[in-house]
């Protein structure tokens, strides 16, 4: 598990939010933008990422991601890893990116990765390895 950090957009007086989660096989290295939008993978990927643009972060701003598998045919998540990025300064609107990584690759299922903000669940997003 892994996260990256990169600035954009512009900064405001509104507190810290979540504008925009995203699920994808590509960031931009320099921004940590995501490249496209997924929502299925195959089995055989290595690695995906979440790209969460986080907007008005301040100085000790904390974004988090718990990660859960929901085996085919079950209904109960399961979490399973999470990360997180502590902003270190007040700074513009920017994208933390968090990879998910299978050197063998993944478990074919349903997976979900819960965003939250400052201990407060924001977001969730869904996806599947077929």
């Amino acid at each position: 598990m892994a996260a990256v950090v990169s600035g954009c957009s512009s900064m405001g007086k509104k507190p810290p939010g979540i504008a925009s989660v995203t699920v994808t096989d590509k960031v931009d290295e320099k921004s940590m933008a995501p490249q496209n939008s997924v929502s299925r993978f195959s089995k055989d990927v290595n690695r995906l990422f979440v790209a969460v643009l986080v907007t008005n972060p301040q100085k000790g701003t904390v974004a988090e991601v718990q990660w859960y598998f929901q085996k085919p045919g079950e209904t109960d998540w399961q979490a399973f890893d999470k990360a997180k990025v502590t902003f270190d300064a007040k700074t513009r609107d920017r994208y933390a990116a968090f990879s998910l990584e299978a050197a063998a690759g993944f478990s074919p299922g349903s997976y979900k990765a819960e965003i939250l903000l400052n201990g407060k669940s924001e977001r969730a997003v869904s996806f599947a390895i077929e």
